[in-house]
């Protein structure tokens, strides 16, 4: 394995160009492990974008048709296709993925205003509430689904409300997301099988 290196160099971690000859044999071998793994797996991931690229047309394709043959303008998002016997399923879902922009910051400080005039009134608890739901994750992103969950809580307050509708305002969609979910049976009595497109949980045959 290191005869094929011999006249290369590897990159460390500082970018610096280090001859393989100087290298140590265990580093050498996991260097060749981690990349030739990667290169399958980069192989793998870009025939995947390719297939449900493919999928999306053929559904793209059909769902048009359909809306034609019917003399009906309005597309539909989610749907669910069988085969003529009922043993083959193709569920298409697509999901909605939203983003807060600035007024969410102004939303922020409404709601600290509130919990500032409430005084001794506003439960501690709530403070600290508050403070997680606005905190960033490592990507400077916020938890989406508790911040909208801010809706359910109806406190009648001014400031509150004002703030609330910020949030509303704030929300903008930035993208689609569509899931593909095929199943398969034997039979139309027999249960379902989902055919397992998620690599890492594909289970070995030991």
């Amino acid at each position: 394995m290191r005869t094929k290196l011999a006249n290369q160099t590897l990159t460390d971690p500082e970018g610096r160009e280090i001859p393989a000859t100087i290298i140590n044999e265990s580093r050498i071998r996991k260097h060749k492990l981690v990349e030739d793994i990667f290169e399958k797996a980069e192989r793998i991931e870009e025939k995947m974008k390719q297939t449900k690229s493919s999928f999306h047309d053929k559904i793209s394709q059909y769902k048009s048709w359909l809306l034609k043959k019917n003399k009906l303008n309005d597309s539909f998002e989610n749907l669910t296709l069988s085969n003529y016997s009922g043993t083959k399923q193709i569920q298409i879902l697509s999901h909605r993925v939203i983003e807060f922009d600035e007024k969410i910051q102004l939303a922020k400080q409404k709601i600290d205003a509130c919990l500032l005039s409430w005084g001794k009134e506003s439960h501690p608890h709530l403070k600290v509430l508050i403070d997680r739901l606005f905190k960033t994750n490592n990507n400077g992103m916020l938890n989406k689904n508790s911040v909208i969950g801010l809706f359910q809580y109806n406190i009648k307050d001014k400031q509150w409300n004002e703030a609330m509708n910020l949030i509303k305002e704030s929300i903008v969609e930035s993208h689609r997301k569509e899931y593909f979910i095929l199943k398969k049976r034997n039979n139309s009595k027999d249960s379902w099988h989902t055919i397992n497109l998620n690599f890492s949980s594909i289970k070995e045959e030991i």
